[in-house]
């Protein structure tokens, strides 16, 4: 890194990068044998990843019940819980049938596998501007997002007196990652067909620092595969 930093204009490189409009893949695509400056954290800054016997992972929750009068109160508290201590928690029986998961996961795998020219910018597109490689999975995952969405929030709500429905923003990533809790990196390890979900800073702010926004991590990910992705995760903010 002291070598690389010799005459090395980060904001130059990154506005660069950004006005090639090319993207992580279409760097690696182009060739390259060498990770650019922007990408490369000093050695310093990186997570010491430590074992600990207490955290084993972020909570699990189990959704099965949600609807249940006697089930409903311990699942609001597990979930409260959660996002008070952890900022992280993982749902199972959230209702997304797993191939719609993977039915989406294909299809940005072929959005992304498509020619630059045809990438759309980060607004929302009408159902027709949306490529038909992968049109109808967005259209399925966001029905089914938005479902899962208010139902946690509606539990989020209730974990903190408030009528449900007063928070709606969600965001929805692919990822692996690291989650900071207390002074230890814990690796989230997803069940397969669950759903990992980060309360992110406007949450946080919305629930005045009730739920916390937790420091985490992109984890790297040697595979070339473009959406060779373990991570499903909800954010707000």
């Amino acid at each position: 890194m002291a070598a690389a930093s010799v005459g090395y204009d980060r904001m130059k490189e990154v506005k660069e990068f950004d006005n090639s409009k090319i993207g992580v893949k279409g760097l690696s695509d182009s060739g390259i044998t060498t990770i650019p400056n922007i990408f490369v954290h000093p050695p310093e800054s990186l997570p010491d990843i430590k074992s600990s016997s207490t955290c084993t992972g972020i909570p699990l929750i189990d959704l099965a019940d949600v609807n249940s009068d006697l089930h409903r109160l311990k699942i609001v508290e597990q979930i409260a819980d959660a996002a008070r201590n952890w900022g992280f928690f993982q749902l199972i029986n959230h209702g997304v049938p797993i191939s719609a998961l993977d039915q989406t996961i294909a299809a940005y795998k072929a959005f992304f596998e498509q020619p630059a020219e045809v990438w759309r910018a980060p607004v929302p597109a009408k159902l027709e501007d949306i490529p038909e490689v992968c049109r109808n999975e967005v259209v399925e995952w966001e029905m089914h997002a938005k479902k899962v969405a208010e139902t946690v929030l509606e539990l989020l709500c209730e974990g903190l007196g408030l009528a449900a429905g007063k928070i709606k923003e969600l965001g929805y990533t692919e990822t692996r990652a690291l989650v900071k809790h207390g002074d230890v990196w814990v690796d989230v390890k997803p069940l397969p067909g669950s759903l990992v979900i980060n309360v992110g800073d406007t949450l946080q702010i919305l629930s005045n620092g009730e739920y916390r926004s937790v420091e985490h991590r992109v984890r790297a990910n040697s595979s070339k595969e473009p959406s060779n992705l373990d991570y499903r995760i909800f954010q707000w903010g």
